[in-house]
């Protein structure tokens, strides 16, 4: 399996006609000016390329939010 894009916005929602509405794209960091912190809403668009050989197996997603330490 191979992402083909990753994005994180504002928002992001889907039309009866399958086209993806992105709104507020271009993030590529969070600032917060003290811990906890909370944000109202973030959205992250993932496309994933599946390959042949993967195809009907059970696959599991895992996303690590780290601080700039890797912690």
């Amino acid at each position: 399996m191979r992402v083909q894009s990753l994005l994180l916005a504002d928002a992001a929602s889907s039309g009866p006609d399958g086209k993806i509405f992105i709104h507020g794209t271009g993030v590529n960091s969070v600032q917060a000016q003290s811990f906890p912190w909370s944000q109202p809403q973030i959205a992250i668009f993932l496309v994933l390329e599946r390959e042949n050989e993967v195809a009907g197996s059970d696959h599991e997603l895992a996303l690590d939010f780290l601080d700039p330490n890797g912690n």
